[in-house]
């Protein structure tokens, strides 16, 4: 049988393992999870297109040639003292009522930052369109950073290759929130 990988590329400043929760229903399902750590290199100004190729580059040393594509979101977050950062977690990437705990560790700054600039050096127009066959937006209803609109646009302008699938009581964060949902939605579009 052939494997089946997913890659899982994280967020912004955020390690791979934050995809563990989803790994046993993909696994059940007959996917093998492909975690790929971020690994910022300064030797220039990187782009977008850079931190595509380092992904590429992993895959191949793996010797992976075909995969599905799991990522979150590339944002911007502030560095704060501990207390303060992990309020600002709570209220920005957690929906009301979730320990945003799980998220007090594994951020790395350096990892953001690098990032952070490659998003900033790659034109608009490079990533704006870009799409394969087949999306899957799985859109957090209580997400202060992107609200819920942003996933019906683009579902909306991409039909119809896109599909929509709105995650109540999760913010953000979203999978430490709502794994259940989120692996239920992800082997159902994944097997299709």
């Amino acid at each position: 049988m052939t494997v089946r990988h997913v890659v899982m590329v994280p967020s912004l400043g955020r390690p791979a393992t934050d995809f563990e929760p989803l790994y046993p229903a993909l696994r059940a399902a007959g996917f093998e999870p492909v975690p790929v750590e971020p690994r910022p290199s300064w030797d220039g100004d990187a782009t977008l297109h850079d931190l595509a190729r380092d992904t590429v580059s992993q895959l191949d040393a793996l010797g992976i040639g075909r995969f599905h594509l799991v990522g979150h979101a590339f944002g911007n977050r502030p560095a704060l003292p501990d207390d303060e950062h992990l309020d600002t977690v709570r209220q920005v990437f957690f929906a009301p009522g979730n320990d945003p705990s799980v998220w007090r560790d594994g951020w790395m700054g350096e990892v953001a930052a690098y990032q952070r600039a490659a998003v900033l050096a790659t034109p608009r127009e490079d990533w704006w369109g870009a799409s394969v066959d087949r999306v899957l937006v799985v859109q957090a209803l209580q997400d202060a950073i992107a609200p819920p609109g942003n996933g019906r646009r683009y579902v909306a302008e991409s039909a119809p290759h896109a599909r929509l699938v709105e995650i109540d009581g999760a913010g953000h964060a979203m999978i430490p929130e709502r794994p259940e949902l989120i692996s239920a939605a992800l082997v159902e579009f994944l097997s299709a």
